[in-house]
């Protein structure tokens, strides 16, 4: 198990920060680095340093990079770079060009800036405009925004701030580029409150689009909530892969966790599940696959039937592949509760079970010079019925037996050049292959990982705050 690697310039289209070590600087040095930069944003400094009061401020604490280069309002130690602090990663000061307030607390997830009561989001934490170089009217930047390095800070007014993020995170969007356009959006937030657009900042937040990238982050925060728990017991472990169990009898409900060390790319990896007419050739359980309505390369439904030992059981699943350009993975989550998207899905068969399941599904090359996929897959299963714990034990070590067979075959099968599936991934349709390789490239240059990583890997320098999706079973 690794920790989360340091963000690579090649990975990722934004820059990552440059670390640098922590000046050694006296109490009154930093108080007057303080007041220099609020009299060149025409502003008051009103905050004493310990060596003027006697006693550290909770802004002062905030106020002050984090020598373990951890970022303020997260828990000390939880930074990439021990030792280190970013350029540029100091909290907003109180009064600061985007209207912050206090600071947070110690190991809060919570925003440090105040927002609206009914906004669930924050940016991460940014450099103020002075620390841009910026001047109180808004000027030329020396160290200009990562993302788009031409951009006066200061230029337009808070509408054509908005139209521009909004026609990015449409482009964005056509491929469910999440995490790219969470990050855009996050950005604009922290833009437009350091400029003072307020109103146009409540008017970003209202679109259905940004909503629709809120909801999607909503899902993705979940499904990496589902995978971290130290409460499995191992039921099958082989030389293909480890099957953990989780019980929770008292709501019906079971978590199983398995992983899976693959010898083929990640493309090969993924064709299986996504051409949902191959499906029953790679999975011997399901006897029938059909999409249901279009289907993209990033996001699509479709209906499975199988027979499992006494029950006909459908599973209508909705399936969301999130790409990670930092580390190098792609989350893939999957649910049987999910909006229509103007999709119509047909109704059950009266002999039919259709039980609640979410499943949330790392796919992560090994990289550090290594061939070979691990899949970390968590799913949570909630039974109509309440069988014996035997009976469940016995269905699951079945499933996990089959399902990592099947996955070792019809993978073996996606590398053969004559294959079905070798001929889907060398057309790539919808770009959806093209789009892994990118990521087995990025993978390439970190560590190897053959299990489920920290889940500090999953961490986001710019991004949104929602309430994560709820994965207990619904009524």
């Amino acid at each position: 198990r690794l920790k989360a690697p340091p963000p690579s310039p090649a990975s990722s289209s934004r820059r990552a920060p440059t670390p640098r070590r922590a000046p050694a600087q006296s109490s009154a040095e930093r108080c007057a680095q303080s007041a220099a930069r609020a009299a060149a944003m025409g502003q008051s400094w009103d905050k004493p340093c310990c060596s003027c009061s006697g006693s550290p401020t909770s802004e002062e604490v905030d106020d002050e990079c984090r020598a373990d280069g951890s970022r303020p309002g997260s828990p000390p130690g939880g930074g990439f770079f021990d030792g280190v602090v970013f350029e540029g990663e100091k909290e907003r000061r109180s009064g600061g060009g985007g209207g912050a307030g206090g600071s947070a607390a110690e190991g809060s997830t919570q925003p440090s800036t105040p927002v609206e009561a009914d906004s669930p989001i924050e940016s991460a934490s940014s450099p103020t405009a002075a620390e841009r170089g910026m001047v109180a009217k808004g000027g030329p930047s020396d160290t200009p925004d990562p993302e788009q390095e031409d951009e006066e800070e200061g230029g337009g007014s808070g509408d054509e701030i908005v139209d521009a993020a909004l026609e990015q995170t449409r482009l964005l969007m056509r491929t469910y580029d999440v995490i790219e356009a969470e990050a855009l959006l996050s950005k604009t937030l922290d833009k437009l409150g350091r400029l003072g657009f307020h109103a146009a900042a409540g008017r970003l937040r209202d679109t259905e689009l940004y909503q629709e990238v809120l909801e999607l982050v909503a899902q993705y925060d979940a499904t990496v909530n589902l995978l971290h728990s130290d409460k499995f017991q191992t039921l099958y472990e082989n030389d293909c892969g480890k099957f953990e169990l989780m019980q929770q009898t008292a709501k019906l409900q079971w978590d199983y966790r398995m992983t899976v060390n693959v010898d083929a790319p990640l493309a090969e990896c993924l064709s299986t599940g996504h051409e949902t007419d191959l499906v029953p050739q790679a999975q011997k359980l399901v006897t029938s696959t059909a999409p249901i309505g279009p289907a993209g390369a990033f996001l699509f439904a479709e209906l499975s039937k199988l027979p499992i030992v006494f029950f006909q059981v459908e599973l209508c699943f909705e399936h969301l592949l999130v790409r990670d350009r930092r580390t190098g993975f792609v989350m893939e989550s999957i649910r049987t509760r999910f909006p229509d998207r103007g999709r119509n899905v047909p109704a059950k068969d009266w002999r039919a079970v259709r039980p609640w399941i979410f499943t949330a599904n790392l796919w992560i090359p090994r990289g550090g010079g290594k061939e070979g996929t691990c899949l970390v897959q968590v799913t949570r299963f909630a039974s109509p019925v309440t069988p014996p714990q035997w009976i469940m034990n016995f269905v699951f070590r079945q499933v996990a037996c089959s399902f990592m067979s099947d996955l070792s075959k019809s993978t073996s099968k996606a590398m053969q050049r004559d294959s079905p599936w070798s001929a889907r991934i060398e057309k790539d349709a919808d770009g959806l292959y093209g789009e892994l390789r990118k990521i087995e490239a990025v993978a390439s240059k970190r560590s190897e990982i053959i299990a489920l990583p920290e889940k500090e890997v999953f961490d986001r320098q710019w991004r949104l705050w929602p309430t994560p999706l709820n994965t207990q079973p619904s009524e």
